[in-house]
């Protein structure tokens, strides 16, 4: 038995013996070419999927409302949140991610606690700013319905 460890690729025979031109500036130009065309293409649809997402969040919370139980309501809307928490960004919508970030947090907040009306409200509230943010398409911080979104999130953080 021996105490070396062996690697599982070869560093000189995967990148030859000149690793630099691997790592030149015009590859990672290009790279980074690449990655942007891939998110642009993928817009459409990741926007699409994260008003779907939103909509079923909404759907779980009419449930409550009408008096249907369900206690894993907040365990799923928490991880709905942290999925469009880290994509919004990513897709161009820094204001989502900052409502999908202050629900990701309140959610974690009133974990395994009995759902009353107010976190009901709290919950609806912060789903349906991030259904306009997408529906409307709002990426600029600083787009009038926006402003008005910021005011909200900021009155929904003081409840």
């Amino acid at each position: 038995m021996t105490d070396k460890i062996v690697p599982v690729c070869d560093f000189d025979e995967f990148f030859g013996k000149n690793p630099e031109e691997h790592f030149s500036s015009a590859r990672l130009a290009n790279a980074e070419r690449v990655y942007a065309q891939i998110i642009e293409e993928q817009k459409d649809d990741a926007q699409k999927k994260m008003v779907k997402m939103i909509e079923q969040m909404l759907e779980q919370i009419a449930k409550i409302e009408a008096g249907k139980t369900m206690e894993s309501i907040v365990d799923s809307i928490y991880a709905q949140s942290f999925s469009i928490k880290c994509n919004a960004g990513m897709y161009g919508y820094p204001l989502a991610t900052a409502f999908a970030n202050q629900l990701f947090y309140y959610c974690k907040e009133i974990a395994g606690q009995p759902l009353n009306t107010n976190m009901q409200a709290s919950l609806r509230a912060h789903l349906e700013a991030l259904r306009i943010i997408f529906k409307k398409n709002i990426r600029s911080m600083t787009d009038p319905i926006a402003l008005e979104l910021l005011k909200e999130l900021e009155r929904i953080g003081e409840q």
